[in-house]
């Protein structure tokens, strides 16, 4: 693996440990460069939640170093061609041992995880870095189209400063990039971004520490861990109705601890994966499309559905 160091490392191991590592700002950044520890990360929910706290909530590393996939996943990190820090000894293999005699305590992870950098021809702190106008999904997104959203939130937080604010927003609402140019710089415009920025993060926060949770439970439940398979075949040009009719006709025990295995008709291969990622895709695409009557959308500007008030007029909707 290509490890890439820029600087002069600024923190001492002895006070630099894994958890410290978890939690650096470029840690998203360093696991994208690391293909293998990538991989495992996404493979292993169990990590992702271990990881969400120990970011988020702060829970001390020790908590989760009995764990063999987080200790695993952690020590792809760490460089094994540079010594051990001072006053550690590795011991074993398979596990390995490691051995801090600087305070009396072993560990499994590796103590040679990267260390922050620092460049020493900077002569002052960087700038605050300027917004990037992306949407959760990384799509470049306008902000003139949030304008309505940062009004809100400027309401509820800044009530001093709404009125200038609001003025600005209208502005940006008229003249689109030209006013956006105009007011790159404007203190109060940046003050009502930075809130937005705000609200998103903890909004994601808290979506992710569900969704983490919802996939440790099902780990817990043991769902879809086998051994046998639950095989369907289905026609793309009746997706859910083939879907709805032997879904509902199999045994509710044995889709809950199988394994998915989906075919298309006329489609021959097998499914690693694919083909039952899509299958959802597919079937949330259609069923929540306001077309089937079962959902609505929340608002007249908005691709947000919610249940529909005539739903109970669909034939078998609770089934649905």
């Amino acid at each position: 693996m290509n490890r890439r160091t820029v600087g002069v490392s600024v923190t001492s191991t002895t006070s630099y440990g894994p958890a410290n590592f978890l939690q650096r700002s470029d840690f998203v950044g360093l696991l994208h460069e690391n293909g293998s520890a990538l991989a495992a990360y996404n493979a292993s929910s169990i990590v992702k939640h271990i990881v969400h706290r120990i970011r988020k909530c702060g829970d001390p590393v020790e908590k989760y170093e009995h764990n063999r996939d987080f200790v695993a996943f952690v020590n792809l990190f760490a460089d094994e061609t540079q010594p051990l820090p001072a006053n550690w000894q590795a011991s074993g293999r398979n596990p390995t041992v490691f051995i801090d005699h600087n305070v009396r305590r072993t560990t499994l992870i590796d103590p040679r995880l990267p260390l922050p950098t620092v460049d020493r021809k900077r002569g002052r702190s960087a700038p605050p870095s300027r917004r990037h106008n992306l949407d959760k999904n990384g799509n470049l997104v306008d902000l003139a189209s949030r304008t309505a959203e940062i009004a809100m939130l400027v309401e509820e937080r800044l009530p001093e400063l709404a009125p200038k604010i609001r003025k600005k927003l209208q502005l940006i609402e008229r003249l689109g990039v030209v006013a956006l140019t105009r007011l790159a710089n404007d203190v109060d415009l940046i003050t009502a971004i930075s809130i937005l920025d705000t609200d998103d993060s903890a909004g994601t926060s808290e979506f992710e520490e569900k969704l983490n949770h919802f996939y440790s439970s099902l780990q817990r439940s043991g769902y879809g861990k086998g051994p046998h398979k639950a095989k369907f075949q289905f026609s793309r040009s009746n997706l859910l109705q083939d879907a709805f009719d032997q879904i509902l006709a199999a045994d509710p025990q044995s889709l809950r601890k199988a394994k998915l295995s989906i075919a298309f008709d006329d489609e021959e291969g097998l499914d690693y994966g694919g083909p039952s990622r899509e299958l959802f895709y597919l079937l949330s695409r259609e069923l929540f499309h306001p077309y089937y009557g079962l959902f609505e959308y929340s608002a007249a500007d908005q691709y947000t559905v919610q249940i529909s008030q005539y739903s109970n007029l669909v034939q078998n909707e609770l089934q649905w």
